[in-house]
């Protein structure tokens, strides 16, 4: 449910944690590196930046910091970045 919210895997594993479940169901249930987070990544900036890219640091900085609070990791965000610059 909260992947579909446009959170990323280091949230909800943080969430998950903090209340009660245990490390390892956490890991056997939320893998990082699956495929799903760079699409769910990318949903979530363009539902709050739209298509068009910033060739600003200012505001590429800002983008990165909203992926990043979302709970995604910077391997992700690179990747995201990348994606809507092709």
């Amino acid at each position: 449910m909260r992947r579909k919210r446009g959170y990323g895997p280091l949230k909800i594993k943080q969430e998950l944690q903090q209340r009660g479940v245990s490390s390892d169901l956490v890991d056997a249930f939320v893998e990082i590196n699956d495929k799903i987070w760079l699409k769910t990544a990318c949903q979530a900036y363009e539902k709050k930046f739209g298509a068009n890219t910033s060739d600003s640091a200012n505001e590429r900085a800002k983008r990165m910091r909203f992926l990043q609070s979302r709970g995604f990791t910077g391997d992700i965000i690179q990747k995201t970045f990348s994606s809507f610059r092709s």
